[in-house]
């Protein structure tokens, strides 16, 4: 079943007010950065004395010890770091796994406000997860609800144009992203994207007469040759 620390999370966001609902989530993203920020702190330096260690070691056995160990903590630092995203994930894939049940009457919260609380976020400057980075995989029926969502709160006649940025892993996409639009992705405590996260800008005055829009849809996606996609491959 669905754990109790996720039907809390979930209730907070549906019953809380908005302006307390906003607080709720930034405070979970700052306590979870920085404790994916430490962790990922005492790795890196376990890494670079084992490095250093199979630098300097001589016989071929040392080698082998030292050269799984520095796989092992690539391992752990690719995996050690949790966010706010990661609770949102769960979200998405709780909506997806209650819509396939036969009898929804039977679930206690009403998931079916999810994606309209999802849209609230967007709007808020929440980003929306597309591709789950890990499993490399698309909560499809999760996503077309919240961009539904979206569409209802805005309306439909709205022009919307899209942008993204593609590149290899850590040359600065999503810090070019917050420098043009003050945009903060799902990145946070060291770690880099992965997948790919969706933000909606909107685009007020004369500037979205000349622009020819309403909105501009920003588009952060993981670098291109990460080794935790290669090593999935």
């Amino acid at each position: 079943g669905i754990s109790n620390v996720m039907q809390k999370f979930i209730k907070k966001l549906i019953d809380l007010p908005k302006n307390e609902r906003k607080l709720l989530l930034q405070w979970m993203k700052l306590k979870l950065d920085s404790s994916s920020r430490n962790t990922l702190s005492a790795l890196r330096y376990q890494y670079k004395v084992a490095y250093e260690m199979l630098y300097t070691a001589e016989e071929q056995a040392d080698k082998v010890v030292l050269q799984n160990e520095l796989k092992m903590l690539e391992v752990k630092s690719q995996n050690c770091s949790q966010g706010l995203e990661h609770f949102m994930r769960e979200v998405g894939q709780i909506y997806e796994i209650v819509n396939t049940q036969k009898n929804k009457a039977s679930t206690i919260l009403p998931y079916d406000s999810l994606p309209h609380v999802a849209a609230e976020m967007l709007l808020d400057g929440i980003p929306l997860e597309l591709v789950n980075g890990d499993a490399l995989n698309m909560s499809t029926n999760w996503v077309l609800a919240v961009l539904k969502s979206v569409a209802f709160l805005i309306g439909n006649d709205k022009q919307l144009s899209v942008l993204s940025v593609l590149g290899a892993q850590s040359t600065g996409k999503s810090s070019f992203l917050y420098t043009m639009f003050g945009l903060q992705f799902g990145v946070g405590g060291g770690r880099s994207t992965k997948g790919a996260f969706l933000q909606l800008i909107e685009i007020k005055g004369n500037l979205g007469v000349q622009v020819g829009c309403d909105f501009l849809l920003v588009i952060d996606i993981g670098g291109l040759r990460s080794l935790e996609v290669l090593g999935s491959c």
